[in-house]
């Protein structure tokens, strides 16, 4: 076994018929009889094995189901992950050219092929013992002719890399995998990522509310040439955006070489579906900056419940759990143990222990209110709001205000959802749609 995760296991195995190394991918004895988990592995192996035709796209040998748990059983990758490479000495600019290209290449196939990645980054981009990139884990990637298995309100993709559309809970497109690919790209020449660190709703806000920051600002390396093909791929607006992943790279390679970088193409198709369900919000400034209703920003936190703990083996067979980044071993430990970089499958969400931090707690309140589960979502977000001191002006007390005054509404209860959302008024954020939850309030209530 060389990873796990919460819906599946890797282990490394030996072909005797074909003699090489291969990877098996087995889905968790718990999920082995949920029809929902089921049928989220096998699209990842139907999706995954449409397109690993493509030299840059991890190859799928086979799939199966042995004692009622499926498998894929697809290529070996030893040589690391882009997340390792970064971590450990800068890459030189010609060899994140090179990988960002092979990268889109394969991004631009699968967006050929009717299929969004929805969770590009470093992670997912992992090398062969030659230096080879492929684009893995297609395990949360969605084929555009197929019904989402996906229920209303689930996010997915990491939040640091996550699109505006995405925070804002609408549907991923093309364009928004080119801008995790952008936010990647910013990452590899720079060191850092645009947006910085912090909470995941704190991420999200500022993505949709603040412009990008220039590369070259950040690193001396970068040409100010690049700075305008990175910030277009970093556009707010899909349409804004580069039309391919491989059109992004090429503006990047021609800035780095003192040349122009040709005007973005325009992105082909139908624009993104409107947001799903009566949880979305959302509107256009006039000057077509998005902005985020209190709800869609603890969306965002949804995503760290995907990408938790993955448990791995150390060399002397005892189990050692990290978060899914920390999970990453570096350089050094790569050259000891390359078989780790093999990904796991995402994990899903697991509830907050009684110890959580009123952040946590508001995470949790959400999930539990987005599932329509009102009546749980209750007692947590009342010890979210109760977690933080009086007079407080946290952001994320303004959220958790406003999902405890929606989850009493939803709930039969509007009497007492009034003075919370009059409450949650006080902060000066997104009052236009809490007095729109106050009004639905006040005439429940009569």
């Amino acid at each position: 076994m060389i990873g796990v995760g919460g819906m599946a296991s890797i282990w490394a195995a030996d072909d005797d018929v074909l003699r090489r190394r291969v990877a098996i991918k087995v889905l968790a004895e718990q999920f082995a009889e949920q029809p929902r988990f089921v049928s989220r592995f096998q699209r990842e192996a139907r999706t995954a094995a449409l397109l690993s035709g493509h030299p840059h796209v991890i190859t799928i040998y086979d799939v199966g189901e042995q004692a009622g748990r499926p498998f894929i059983v697809m290529e070996h990758l030893a040589g690391g992950t882009l997340a390792e490479q970064m971590a450990g000495s800068r890459p030189s600019r010609q060899d994140v050219l090179e990988w960002l290209r092979q990268a889109a290449s394969a991004l631009d196939y699968a967006h050929e092929k009717g299929v969004v990645h929805r969770d590009v980054k470093p992670r997912n981009l992992l090398f062969d013992d030659r230096g080879r990139l492929v684009v893995a884990d297609f395990g949360i990637a969605r084929a555009a002719f197929e019904e989402a298995l996906t229920v209303s309100g689930e996010l997915l993709g990491t939040a640091a890399y996550i699109s505006p559309e995405q925070a804002l809970g609408e549907p991923a497109t093309p364009a928004s995998d080119r801008y995790a690919f952008a936010v990647v790209a910013f990452e590899a020449l720079t060191g850092g990522l645009p947006f910085g660190g912090g909470t995941l709703v704190e991420i999200a806000h500022r993505r949709t509310e603040q412009d990008p920051p220039r590369a070259s600002e950040r690193s001396p390396e970068v040409p100010p040439a690049a700075d305008e093909v990175l910030l277009r791929g970093l556009a707010r607006e899909p349409g804004e955006r580069w039309g391919t992943a491989t059109a992004f790279v090429d503006g990047l390679e021609q800035a780095h070489a003192g040349r122009a970088p040709a005007q973005p193409i325009p992105v082909q198709g139908p624009p993104p579906t409107p947001p799903l369900g009566p949880a979305y919000v959302s509107w256009s400034h006039p000057r077509r900056r998005l902005r985020t209703a209190p709800v869609l920003l603890g969306l965002a936190a949804i995503a760290v419940g995907l990408i938790v703990g993955v448990t791995v083996l150390d060399g002397t067979g005892g189990r050692t759990d990290r978060s899914a980044e920390r999970a990453q071993s570096t350089k050094r430990d790569e050259r000891r143990q390359p078989e780790r970089s093999q990904q796991a499958a995402p994990a899903p969400a697991e509830p907050q222990r009684s110890g959580a931090s009123p952040a946590q707690l508001n995470d949790q309140g959400f999930r539990l209110m987005n599932a329509g589960r009102y009546d749980e979502a209750i007692p947590v977000l009342q010890r979210a709001v109760a977690g933080f001191p009086e007079g407080s002006g946290d952001r994320t007390l303004a959220y958790a205000l406003y999902n405890l005054g929606r989850s009493l509404r939803l709930a039969g209860r509007p009497d007492e959802a009034i003075p919370v959302l009059e409450r949650r008024l006080q902060f000066k954020n997104q009052r236009g749609v809490v007095k729109l939850e106050l009004k639905a309030a006040r005439n429940a209530a009569g």
